[in-house]
C-alpha cells in the first residue's frame, strides 16, 4: 500500500478511490480541507516518480500547519514552577 492510499484511508476511515479498469477515480468527503486534498492528490499520483517524497510531504503546507498546531499545544509556559511557588 502506498503512502497516499494509507494516508487517505486513515484520514477518511475508508478508501477514497474506486478502480475502473486501469482508471482510478476517487472523491473526498466534504469536510476534507483543500490542503489535505492537495496532499492526498500529490501522493496518489499513478507514476511513482510524480509522487511526493517524504521530505516534500514534511514540507507540505498542510503538514506544516498541523505540526505548528501540535508544537504550540506542547509549549512550556514561560513561568516556571519556581516562579509560581514564589508568588
Amino acid at each position: 500500500m502506498g503512502a497516499g492510499v494509507g494516508t487517505s484511508t486513515l484520514l477518511f476511515e475508508a478508501p477514497v478511490y474506486k478502480t475502473e479498469g486501469i482508471t482510478v477515480r476517487y472523491t473526498f468527503p466534504p469536510y476534507v480541507s483543500s490542503g489535505a486534498r492537495d496532499l492526498i492528490n500529490k501522493l496518489l499520483q499513478r507514476e511513482p516518480e510524480e509522487r511526493l517524497s517524504l521530505t516534500e510531504v514534511m514540507e507540505h503546507e498542510w503538514v506544516q500547519h498541523h505540526l505548528r498546531k501540535r508544537e504550540a499545544s506542547l509549549r512550556i509556559p514561560k513561568k516556571t514552577v519556581r516562579d509560581v511557588t514564589s508568588m
